[in-house]
């Protein structure tokens, strides 16, 4: 069975600033492959296609990625912060 991944407080708060879905956190998690981070954590990002105005600067991008900084524990992943990438 698949460990549950919890968002810490702040990591829930960069999601809401920067338009993250934590369903998208959790999917990049499961999907990517981990990379290792400072601290013993890990990374992970995922690209995809997006084709929309981005919601912070309202520019139109072609691409969007989301990433996601967080660290293993005994029964739980914990993401330590999101961050959300737009380019053409």
């Amino acid at each position: 069975m698949a460990k549950p991944i919890i968002l810490s407080g702040h990591a829930r708060v960069q999601c809401h600033h920067r338009h993250a879905d934590p369903a998208e956190v959790a999917d990049a998690i499961r999907t990517s492959p981990w990379e290792p981070a400072k601290s013993g954590r890990y990374r992970v990002r995922k690209s995809m296609a997006f084709g929309k105005p981005s919601p912070v600067t309202g520019n139109l991008y072609r691409w969007r990625a989301v990433e996601a900084i967080f660290a293993e524990e005994a029964a739980r992943l914990v993401v330590v912060t999101v961050i959300v990438k737009y380019w053409n």
